[in-house]
Formats: structure tokens, C-alpha cells, sequence
């Protein structure tokens, strides 16, 4: 799921216990069966060929239960979540169609992270001069994270 998605559902469940239970054990379901193939060391095909039957059964579940629970939680955090989770559901369905498709997204965010630290450390820089040479230093410890 995209973080997005996973978080603001824990957060409507924090604020409001067990109205939100339901998603997150689909959610939970689904990370299931993706560790299980990695366990296992499915092939893509196998891979696929789970998502397609496994995946997409539990995604129509979860899909449907948005559509009855949003009706009678338009505004209230669980609400906010569902049209959130409603407008990237097209794309998300597209996880069961191939194995490069993620959950979530978090392999993206974790690869920011060096740049985004980055960032907040160049206000302290003392001149121009010293902002550079702090990119050029974050840029060659990001590129000898991505070759090892």
C-alpha cells in the first residue's frame, strides 16, 4: 500500500479504535503473501500468477469494504483516509498486474532520505562555497550506496 494510505488508516484507527480494523487486516493480509513469496522465492510468474488470484480477491475485499464504510464516514479521519485510498485505487490495483509493482512505496522515501538530510544540513552552511562542497560530499555518499 502506499504510505500514504497505510498511515492515515492507523491514524483514523489510533484516533477511533476498531473502525479501521478491517483495512488494516486486508493490508496486513496482502504484506503477508508478499513476504511469503519472497520466503519462498517465487518466480515473477509465480509471483503474478498469486497477486492475480490471491491479491486481487483480498484488494476487492478491502475496495468493498471502503465503499460501505465511506458512506457513513465522510468526514471524520477514516473518511479523509478512504478518499485518499479512493483516488490512487486504480493505480494500487495495478500492483497485481506485475511484479516490479510495490505495496508502498517506501523504497522510494528511503532513498530521499540522504538527499532530504542533505537539504536541512545546507541551511547551516556558512557561505555558498560550503553548501556546494556539502552537495558534492551527499552526492558521492550517494552514489557509493548505490554501487555496494
Amino acid at each position: 500500500m502506499s504510505r500514504g494510505i497505510s498511515a492515515r488508516i492507523e491514524e483514523a484507527e489510533l484516533a477511533s479504535p476498531g473502525v479501521a480494523k478491517k483495512a488494516l487486516e486486508y493490508m496486513s493480509l496482502l504484506y503477508t503473501m508478499e513476504a511469503n513469496l519472497r520466503h519462498r522465492g517465487a518466480t515473477p510468474e509465480q509471483v503474478v500468477r498469486e497477486r492475480q488470484t490471491k491479491g486481487k480477491l483480498i484488494m476487492d475485499g478491502m475496495e468493498k469494504w471502503m465503499w460501505d464504510t465511506h458512506k457513513t464516514t465522510p468526514s471524520d479521519l477514516l473518511g479523509k483516509a478512504i478518499d485518499y485510498a479512493y483516488k490512487l485505487w486504480p493505480r494500487m490495483r495495478n500492483y497485481t498486474l506485475d511484479v516490479r509493482y510495490h505495496l508502498d512505496n517506501n523504497d522510494v522515501e528511503r532513498g530521499q532520505r540522504l538527499s532530504v538530510l542533505g537539504r536541512k544540513n545546507y541551511l547551516f552552511s556558512q557561505n555558498d562555497h560550503g553548501a556546494e562542497e556539502n552537495a558534492i560530499f551527499y552526492s558521492f555518499i550517494g552514489s557509493c550506496e548505490r554501487v555496494s
